[in-house]
């Protein structure tokens, strides 16, 4: 299943519906890629969805080199399938 939204879904979509949607209906996890705020860093990064171990609440836990970590939604900022941003959360 192909996920693609258009203008007027980008801003009705929440992140956590979406990113159940990539879990449980795409088959190519590999051309997901989050984009999250890191505050330490202060930067947006770039995290592969399959990084993510599960889903905690409003969390998602996602291997890294130093043990797990807990990626709150609300640091989510864009998805890319192939590159392409297929959402973006919306500014205030």
């Amino acid at each position: 299943m192909l996920i693609i939204l258009d203008i007027l879904h980008i801003s009705v979509e929440t992140i956590k519906n979406l990113l159940n949607k990539i879990k449980w209906y795409e088959k190519d996890k590999d051309k997901f890629v989050i984009i999250y705020f890191d505050r330490v860093l202060n930067k947006e990064l770039e995290m592969p969805f399959k990084a993510i171990k599960r889903f905690e609440g409003e969390f998602a836990v996602f291997e890294h080199r130093n043990g797990e970590v807990n990626l709150p939604m609300h640091r989510v900022r864009a998805i890319k399938k192939d590159d392409v941003v297929i959402w973006r959360r919306r500014k205030f």
